[in-house]
């Protein structure tokens, strides 16, 4: 799989490890096969998944982690509301409504616990008394994470809801022969991604050959903003190839943008 890192500036002897579900290194230190991408400080590795990793700790020497990416969404692992003492409900809201799917992660340390809304918005966790960190992901709202403490006379709720806010989708495109194609980038912890520049170009993808023949027109491009979005009209039921390694791997992502508006997500 594809591991991404992000720091402020370039990184020297950098390597990552492998930590299973209770923050416990799995295996030895890797350094070979990192690539640094064109964004300073920015970097992916293409690596194998050890039985029982949970996260990856990205560090600049053997000690001292400098950046924590949580594999457990990509991978599909199942919810884990953690063992400890207080049982203490989340509930995720668009600031009126509960939101049902919404996928919850609790940390504290190298500690990761997930949980996923019901029809009430309400997800439950076992925690022990501290300070945790919460994140919110689902598709179509922006959460900023937040710190909660949980003491031993908690009366059973996370302090308050958890409100996301909307992301509205983008408007028509100026014609009926294109389509807004949008995407909304978050990292690990649910916070937007700004700056990051994604390249379009126009593809056809031949049944009888494996090769990939550009048809018309230049590359387009499009840029994050401070809220993590990109936005841009392309001609609809074209296929299109996105690249931008952060986002879409190395390999890139092949869609074909139909109706007024289409989202990246779901392609």
């Amino acid at each position: 799989m594809i591991l991404t890192a992000r720091f402020g500036a370039a990184q020297a002897a950098l390597g990552y490890q492998f930590y299973d579900s209770a923050g416990a290194l799995i295996g030895s230190r890797i350094t070979a096969g990192i690539v640094s991408l064109p964004e300073t400080g920015s970097y992916h590795a293409n690596a194998t998944l050890p039985a029982g990793a949970v996260g990856v700790y990205w560090n600049d020497t053997a000690t001292l982690a400098t950046a924590i990416e949580d594999l457990r969404d990509a991978i599909g692992i199942a919810n884990d509301p953690g063992s400890g003492a207080y049982a203490i409900t989340v509930t995720v809201t668009d600031g009126t409504h509960p939101l049902e799917g919404a996928r919850v992660r609790i940390t504290e340390g190298g500690i990761n616990l997930y949980a996923t809304t019901n029809a009430t918005g309400n997800a439950v966790f076992a925690l022990d008394a501290g300070t945790y960190d919460a994140a919110v992901s689902k598709s179509g709202y922006q959460f900023a994470p937040e710190s909660r403490t949980v003491t031993g006379n908690e009366a059973g709720t996370l302090v308050s809801a958890l409100e996301m806010a909307v992301r509205t989708v983008p408007a028509a495109p100026s014609s009926p022969n294109l389509t807004t194609v949008f995407i909304d980038a978050y990292d690990i912890n649910g916070s937007p991604v700004e700056g990051e520049v994604i390249t379009f170009s126009i593809f056809n993808l031949p049944t009888a050959t494996p090769e990939e023949t550009m048809l018309t027109g230049g590359a387009k491009t499009a840029t994050t903003d401070a809220q993590g979005r990109a936005s841009i009209e392309l001609e609809s039921n074209v296929t299109y190839k996105a690249v931008n390694t952060l986002l879409f791997g190395p390999n890139g992502l092949f869609f074909t943008p139909t109706g007024d508006t289409y989202n990246l997500a779901d392609a």
